[in-house]
């Protein structure tokens, strides 16, 4: 599984940096804080990780 960070999390404090992964089988995303990858994750789906970036993007 391949974790990708946040575009946004290189333009602000490094700190507070959040990373996505696509798990492909069954269409979900997971969400981790990257400071602590070994805590748990958030499990989404395609259709809730859509609604939640079109929110971000809306403000």
């Amino acid at each position: 599984m391949r974790w990708r960070k946040s575009s946004h999390s290189f333009e602000s404090d490094a700190s507070t940096c959040v990373e996505a992964a696509s798990t492909g089988r069954d269409a979900r995303v997971l969400l981790r804080d990257s400071k602590h990858p070994e805590h748990s994750h958030l499990r989404l789906s395609a259709p809730t990780w859509a609604s939640l970036l079109d929110g971000l993007k809306r403000g």
